[in-house]
C-alpha cells in the first residue's frame, strides 16, 4: 500500500487513507501497535474485526481484509470520502432539509441491521458517522455509513463496564 494522509486517529489507533499499489483502489488502513496494547485491548481490537466480519450493508463502511504483523495489526476499511455526521448538521442545520432526513433514516437503517445481526456498536454518537455527498444537483449521491466498531459486541457477551463517548451515554 502506498500511503496518502492520514485521515484520523484514536486512542490505539491511527488511520490513513492509502492506495493499493497494484489496482490504485483508495482504502482506509486503520493500524494499531501492539506495542501501545495491552492483551486485553488486543483481544478488542481482534473482536472489532469479528465484528466486521459478519456485517454487510451499504450504510456500514465494510471490512476489506485485515492482516497482521508481530507488532501491527492492520485494518483495510472501505474508503469513505465525506465529513463526520456531526459536523455535517452544524453546517446544515435545517431538520426540515429532505438530505437531512435521509442521512437519519439511512443512520437508523444501519444501526437497525446491527441490532438484526446481534450486534451492540456501543459508541453511537454523530462522530462515527460518516456522510458522503456526490456531487450532483439532485443529491443522489448522499449516502451516511456508520463506522468504527472498536467497542461493538455480541449482544449476548455480558459486559461489565461503561463504555462510549461520555457525552452521548444513556
Amino acid at each position: 500500500y502506498q500511503l496518502i494522509q492520514p485521515l484520523g486517529n484514536g486512542s490505539y489507533a491511527v488511520v490513513y487513507m492509502v492506495r493499493e499499489k497494484n489496482t490504485g483502489q483508495f482504502y482506509a488502513l486503520k493500524c494499531l501497535s501492539k506495542a501501545n496494547l495491552s492483551d486485553y485491548h488486543l483481544e478488542i481490537q481482534h473482536n472489532e474485526v469479528r465484528i466486521h466480519e459478519q456485517l454487510s450493508h451499504p450504510n456500514i463502511v465494510k471490512l476489506d481484509h485485515y492482516f497482521e504483523t508481530p507488532d501491527w495489526l492492520f485494518l483495510v476499511l472501505e474508503y469513505c470520502e465525506g465529513q463526520d455526521l456531526y459536523y455535517w448538521l452544524t453546517q446544515n442545520n435545517d431538520s426540515k432539509d429532505p438530505i437531512t432526513g435521509k442521512l437519519l433514516s439511512e443512520k437508523e437503517h444501519a444501526v437497525g441491521y446491527c441490532h438484526k445481526k446481534g450486534i451492540a456498536h456501543r459508541d453511537l454518537k454523530p462522530e462515527n458517522f460518516i456522510v458522503m455527498i456526490k456531487n450532483d444537483s439532485e443529491y443522489k449521491g448522499v449516502q451516511v455509513k456508520l463506522t468504527d466498531f472498536g467497542l461493538a459486541t455480541d449482544e449476548k457477551e455480558s459486559v461489565d463496564f461503561d463504555c462510549g463517548s461520555k457525552p452521548y451515554m444513556s
